[in-house]
């Protein structure tokens, strides 16, 4: 079946049920569009499915580079470095137009740890796999003309290599019309909702459902045999057949600059000074696109520096029977650039550490027990924590709680259940206790800053007021816990038989801005929204020469028609604000 012509999705629909398929690809990515590419060539009868567009995820977003895996060699993965410098040559012969050969200039800097004699030994082993004699090695002074940019003093020598870049996404879309031309096919916006069993308990199939936000179907597919091509998501498909979490998720992070500001003609690699990690920069379209090597992806990391020590933290959720109840985990950095094993901080969820007096505090909250909702934690080397105070009774329903200290004394600025107003509360600790006022307005996710000798809080808002938000939250909770009953009939949306407008489900999202908010007393005065439009929150500052950096993320720009629960589950895009503030 052809895709991309008119009726095509309609037609992939109103097959789907109507045999068994050999094989079910779940995820559009570059690993799924292979391996339906390969199901076709033999000849299975073959569907894959993506719950958003193709290569959407992580194969929209890499470093857009076919390298042949030149830093395997540090470790003497001679064989993986083989395959990776053949894969690579391979791609440039069958992927012309779309994989194309990228020079490197890698700059050897005073103090490298990998001295260049070694590094050029490296290229001419990686040279030699590849069966071409491609590189060459350059004075300080040659490879600044080669490269006008690279204008320190401290450049030593240099090299120039070859690897390759590709277009990530097209070549996606490559492999799967390749695939669809051999007789498989391919959907987009195609949720798999869940896995289907047999009596063996051996899965057969997937329940697909329609989340492009045209209509509700869902269907149950039949299938010989289910693969995970999820990638980093793999674990949350993997648990619903039981299985136990396997993958180290990591976490490539890639800046973009506009091509004026750090003009490239060529690609420049380099160790990072710090932990001597490579690091590249290479005109990409445009925009010259600065990255790094992978690093561990944690969740919701909080930073902490204890005596000169860097501390992360994290929580993690009990996902095994019985589900529920939080922990925090903390690493500690060490000079090497190694993070300690995880060490167990408190059974709760923190907030942002902060230096209080002679110790580190954190609000914690997500407690199982019901004595407080918000508790204040202490610490003396940032790993051994231990509750001192009650922030907030049980019933405020009280969680993300930021704290700031302000002439010696400690304060909480604390969001309430999702429907009250933010509170603060100031410490006094020679009585262990705490006074509580209301704010007055709806904050979540707080994070408080200073600048220019006023204190400011940023985290959401409501931007239709906090009234109308209230109400609009009312019908989301209907709308959010609906279920159909098994003999409801004669409706079409979830909407519909909810008795809810789905227009003011859309309001009540999109109207979740995040604001920059000037604390006078108790009270909280809107003085800047941030340009992130809908559904964004978790802000987070860094002050910077005389601006101040506010990163935030938004969902807005991802969402679809919203007909049901979990249509707003898309993804998201992270803003970065400069402020400045005046006088």
């Amino acid at each position: 079946m052809a895709m991309w012509t008119t009726g095509w999705r309609e037609e992939q629909w109103e097959t789907l049920d109507q045999f068994q398929w050999d094989l079910v690809v779940i995820g559009g990515g570059i690993t799924g569009a292979g391996i339906l590419r390969e199901a076709a060539r033999i000849g299975l009868r073959c569907i894959l499915f993506e719950a958003h567009d193709f290569a959407s995820g992580t194969s929209s977003r890499s470093s857009k580079l076919i390298h042949g895996g030149l830093r395997y060699l540090k470790n003497f993965q001679l064989k993986m470095t083989s395959e990776s410098v053949h894969e690579r040559e391979h791609l440039l012969k069958e992927g012309r137009g779309l994989v194309t050969p990228l020079p490197f200039i890698m700059a050897n800097f005073q103090g490298d740890r990998v001295p260049p004699w070694l590094f050029g030994l490296g290229l001419s082993v990686y040279d030699l796999l590849a069966l071409k004699w491609n590189h060459a090695s350059y004075s300080a002074k040659a490879l600044r003309q080669l490269c006008p940019p690279l204008t320190s003093s401290k450049i030593t020598s240099g090299f120039r290599y070859f690897d390759a870049q590709a277009d990530d996404a097209r070549l996606v879309l490559r492999v799967l019309q390749e695939a669809v031309q051999d007789g498989a096919s391919a959907l987009n916006y195609a949720k798999v909702e869940n896995l289907l069993k047999d009596s063996s308990g051996r899965v057969r199939g997937v329940t697909v459902a329609d989340s492009s936000g045209s209509s509700d179907r869902s269907i149950e597919v039949q299938a010989r045999s289910v693969i995970n091509a999820t990638g980093a998501w793999a674990d949350g498909l993997r648990s619903r057949v039981g299985g136990k979490s396997r993958l180290r998720i990591l976490r490539g992070s890639h800046l973009f600059f506009p091509s004026k500001r750090l003009p490239l003609s060529r690609a420049v690699t380099f160790w990072h000074p710090r932990d001597q990690r490579p690091v590249f920069i290479f005109p990409w379209e445009g925009v010259t696109l600065v990255g790094t090597t992978d690093v561990d992806h944690q969740a919701d990391p909080k930073f902490n520096t204890v005596d000169g020590h860097l501390f992360v933290t994290c929580a993690t959720r009990n996902i095994e029977n019985p589900p529920g109840g939080h922990k925090t985990y903390g690493f500690e950095r060490f000079d090497e650039g190694e993070w300690s094993e995880p060490f167990e901080c408190a059974p709760c969820v923190f907030w942002r550490p902060k230096k209080w007096r002679d110790q580190y505090v954190v609000a914690a909250y997500a407690w199982a027990e019901k004595d407080a909702s918000v508790k204040l934690l202490s610490s003396k080397d940032g790993r051994d924590w231990k509750v001192i105070s009650n922030i907030l009774p049980y019933e405020t329903g009280g969680n993300e709680t930021e704290l700031f200290v302000e002439n010696n004394k400690l304060i909480a600025f604390s969001r309430a259940a999702s429907d009250l107003d933010m509170l603060i509360s100031t410490y006094f600790p020679d009585e262990n206790r705490w006074e509580t006022v209301s704010t007055g307005r709806l904050i979540h996710g707080p994070c408080i800053f200073q600048a220019k000798d006023r204190t400011f809080i940023t985290g959401r808002y409501c931007s239709q007021g906090d009234d109308r938000f209230r109400e609009l939250q009312g019908d989301w909770r209907k709308f959010t816990n609906y279920v159909q009953q098994p003999d409801e009939e004669g409706y079409k949306t979830v909407a519909e038989a909810a008795g809810i407008d789905p227009a003011r489900i859309e309001e009540y999202h999109h109207g979740l801005r995040t604001g920059i908010l000037l604390i006078d007393g108790t009270k909280l005065r809107l003085v800047m929204e941030l340009l992130s439009a809908g559904d964004s929150s978790y802000p987070g500052v860094v002050e910077y020469g005389d601006e101040y950096v506010i990163s935030d993320y938004s969902m807005h720009e991802y969402y679809p028609v919203i007909h049901k629960p979990g249509d707003w589950e898309s993804p998201s895009d992270i803003y970065v604000s400069r402020v400045r503030f005046g006088k």
